[in-house]
């Protein structure tokens, strides 16, 4: 009976170990999930200046996998195909905001400030510190690499606003992206500088292939604690947990 109890458990645990470290991805434009888009753009990887500030917005048509009401907990940028890895570095200010957009694509002001939605949040200032890794190269296409917001945003729907702004990259990369899109679905808009307030640098029918990390189904007192995506449960613990499931249910015949 006490086998049979502790398989139960045994059961539930690694239930409760998959929904929990479950680390649910959306990739848009969805696709060049697996594949390299056929362009690249110096931000949000500082290629070509060491700062910057840039809007993306993303059509509704576009975030079908993003379910209303869910958290994103995190971004996710990845390297242009067969360049380099982005090397190790503190970024000494890298900001991520999100909100609804105040303009669909195709139709952003070049005022920052007037394409910015009501619920428009900051989820993630100050320093960045980039590890040997984070954002890999040498592929095509090459892993996502990710950032972690402090403040998770819960989606609403309607079209996405991704704002930007950094400073204080040593050695950029290009980040993968499409150029042209279709402008009813993605635009940009640069500004050259940290502190820009306009699109002095223009506004493109593009996409930057973009990752969002996200966390369903957490309750408004719990937000506060949720800081970083958590990660996918490794292979050696799938295993582990097998493999005492098999030596219970031998013992619980004997």
């Amino acid at each position: 009976m006490k086998i049979n109890i502790s398989y139960k458990i045994v059961v539930g645990i690694c239930l409760a170990a998959a929904t929990v470290l479950a680390d649910p991805t959306v990739i848009v434009p969805g696709e060049f999930t697996s594949t390299d888009a056929n362009t690249s753009d110096n931000a949000p990887l500082g290629a070509i200046s060491s700062q910057q500030r840039f809007q993306q917005v993303f059509s509704a048509s576009v975030l079908t996998n993003l379910s209303i009401g869910e958290l994103i907990t995190g971004i996710g940028f990845r390297v242009e195909g067969n360049e380099s890895a982005l090397p190790a570095q503190t970024i000494s200010e890298f900001d991520v905001s999100l909100g609804q957009s105040a303009n669909a694509p195709g139709y952003l002001s070049a005022t920052f400030a007037d394409n910015r939605g009501a619920d428009f949040t900051t989820v993630r200032s100050g320093p960045l510190t980039i590890n040997a890794g984070d954002f890999p190269g040498g592929s095509s296409p090459n892993n996502f690499g990710w950032i972690s917001f402090s403040t998770p945003y819960q989606y609403e729907g309607g079209n996405l606003l991704v704002e930007i702004a950094y400073e204080g990259f040593s050695a950029g990369r290009d980040a993968d992206a499409q150029w042209p899109f279709d402008s009813s679905l993605a635009e940009t808009a640069f500004g050259s500088g940290y502190n820009s307030t306009t699109a002095d640098e223009g506004l493109y029918s593009e996409a930057i292939v973009t990752g969002f990390a996200t966390a369903s189904n957490i309750s408004p007192a719990q937000e506060s604690f949720f800081v970083a995506p958590v990660p996918e449960p490794s292979a050696a613990i799938l295993f582990a947990a097998g493999a005492l499931l098999l030596v219970l249910r031998g013992a619980g015949r004997n």
